[in-house]
This record gives C-alpha cells, structure tokens and sequence, in this order.
C-alpha cells in the first residue's frame, strides 16, 4: 500500500497489518524482561532464552490494526494538539491536559502523552499481538517448569515488542514520503496516561474482531502478548525512538526499563 493509501485508508477505518515475516525476537530484550537488566545471563539461563525464542517462533502470529485520527488544534495554532483544560468526572478538578481527537468523543487526560504529542497533528491508534500461540505455550510450561515458564512469559512480552517497532517501522517509512514523522509510541500505563483508556482504543479499532485480542474486567488484554498504543505524527522530525521506556516518566523506577540508572 502506497502512503497516500495508507494515510486515506487509516483515516478512513481501521486498516489490518501483519509483517511479511515472523520479527526477530531479541534475545536481549527477552533478558530485560526477565529482570536481568544489561547484565550477560549464564550459560544456562541463555539456552532457555534461546530454547523459547525458538519455540515462540514457531507459533507466533503477529497481527496489528490501526486508525488515524486528527489531533483537534488549539485556537491559535493548529501546529500544536489540543492540550486543554478538560471537565474532570464528577468530584475531580478540571484543570488536567487532555487531547482531543476530531470526530469522536475522546479526551485522554495526560500530561505526559499531551507532551508527547506537542507539535502533532495526527494520532495513530494501534494494537498489536502475538496471538495465543505464546499464553498456550506458557500454560503448559506452568505444568513441568515455572523457570521456563517465566522465560517464555519473557520471550513474549520481547515478541509483541518487536511486532510493534515491525508496525512503526512501516508506519515511518510511508509517512517519511509524505513529508510527515512519527513520535515514540505511547501506550496506556505509561506514566499518567491511565490503563482505562485500553477501551476506549479497544472499541475504537473493534481489536476482538480485527486482530482477536478482548479486555478483562482488569483490563488485562487476551491473548497476553498484546498491546495497545498511540502514535503522534508530525510534519516535524523530533529525531525520538520507537521505544517507550524512553518517553515514560517511570523509567528510572521500572526493573524492566532499558533506561534505568543503575
């Protein structure tokens, strides 16, 4: 699909994506999320890394849905979102930062996604999965071995990182022909950008019926290897990654973090 394409049909309704390929899953990000930060597993700790890696691999199925939106302007300026003072729920003050986006009734009240969005004009919608191959996999793993099962919980959660930086990769390079750059994605949980908006983008982009993914009541998303996202687009390149540890304001807390001061 060419970027003019692209950029109609996105805007238009949620469009489906899976890479041509399986991603590579890295066996270093699998290594953070199992809480190991940069340090170099041992010997055995790194077949089992690679052993899951191999075994995902073979019953992954990426699968991705996205839809653009504009980012309604400020009166002054339509360069900038539209971070204003939001009418908080009943009880709450309204003197929160939200972004609106054109045609829908959605208000994300966030600081720090309002400031990841400054300067852009378009939003992209996204979620992503690496279907139910991997919560399969671990639930039998749970049965002989919970130290593979934490591996291969690991490997997953590394596997729906690499769908996503496949899809933002995709995404950047037909935007970059028209002039336009992505921001870092930004997913709900991320600093104050609260987890409940994962419905809001659930029933915007129907992630049930696109790509099979469904909400708990804990809003915990199934199958387990799956996010949602944003992504700010600009007509200015901020020069920013595709990764999120990088634009959350946990970073320096978080064991997972790939920034974290050590």
């Amino acid at each position: 699909m060419n970027s003019d394409r692209l950029l109609n049909a996105a805007a238009a309704g949620p469009v489906l994506w899976s890479p041509s390929q399986n991603p590579e899953i890295s066996a270093a990000e699998t290594a953070r999320y199992l809480g190991l930060g940069s340090a170099m597993p041992d010997p055995p700790v790194q077949r089992s890394i690679e052993s899951c890696i191999a075994e995902l691999g073979r019953v992954m199925e990426p699968r991705c849905v996205f839809r653009l939106y504009s980012i309604t302007g400020h009166a002054d300026t339509a360069a900038e979102p539209a971070v204003k003072n939001c009418a908080g729920p009943a009880g709450e003050p309204a003197a929160e930062t939200c972004v609106e986006l054109a045609g829908t009734q959605l208000r994300i009240r966030s600081r720090a996604l309002s400031a990841n969005l400054r300067g852009c004009s378009k939003i992209l919608l996204f979620g992503a999965t690496a279907g139910p191959g991997a919560d399969r996999l671990i639930r039998r793993a749970e049965v002989t071995s919970m130290a593979r099962a934490a591996v291969l919980q690991a490997a997953g959660a590394a596997a729906v990182e690499a769908i996503c930086d496949a899809l933002n990769r995709k995404v950047d390079g037909e935007l970059r022909k028209e002039g336009l750059f992505c921001r870092p994605r930004f997913s709900p949980g991320y600093g104050d950008f609260p987890l409940s908006y994962q419905k809001d983008i659930s029933r915007m982009l129907d992630l049930p019926k696109n790509i099979g993914v469904t909400l708990t009541d804990s809003l915990m998303m199934l199958p387990s290897k799956s996010v949602t996202a944003v992504i700010g687009i600009s007509d200015r390149s901020a020069g920013c990654p595709p990764q999120g540890c990088e634009v959350c304001d946990k970073h320096n807390e978080c064991a997972y973090s790939r920034t974290r001061a050590v």
